[in-house]
């Protein structure tokens, strides 16, 4: 017979209220920076987590980072259009963090890379989808 302490568990917990899932379009003026502008819409809105669903249009000023074969790389680039993106960011009362994954058209050839920073060319499209709590 175990008489040793009682434990309980404090973790995870099951969410039983109400809440649906909504879209945000963020449109880009010229020279604004990416990952500012996703935070700023995220705060604007009252968002704490979003997903990155897609992003079209070109950016400028790009650092990526990416893997070749085992080695870990960082790129620069001018310019480069944008054919596709996903990631995720959570908005904290002091922090802010996440990474965004964008799929780039090389030399005929689509290639993935995660996003360090880079700014908008005119007209930039991000859009987020993010789960809109009901009381």
């Amino acid at each position: 017979m175990y008489s040793g302490s009682k434990t309980s568990l404090q973790g995870s917990q099951i969410f039983q209220g109400k809440g649906s899932q909504k879209n945000l379009v963020l449109e880009l003026s010229e020279n604004e920076s990416i990952i500012e502008s996703i935070k700023q819409g995220m705060a604007e809105n009252k968002i704490s987590r979003a997903e990155v669903k897609d992003m079209q249009g070109k950016i400028k000023e790009v650092t990526v980072n990416f893997m070749l074969g085992s080695k870990f790389k960082s790129k620069e680039m001018n310019e480069a259009k944008v054919n596709g993106a996903s990631g995720h960011y959570e908005l904290k009362t002091n922090s802010f963090f996440g990474n965004l994954h964008i799929v780039i058209e090389e030399s005929g050839k689509l290639n993935a890379f995660t996003l360090v920073k880079a700014k908008a060319v005119e007209s930039l499209k991000i859009m987020l989808s993010f789960i809109e709590i009901k009381e």
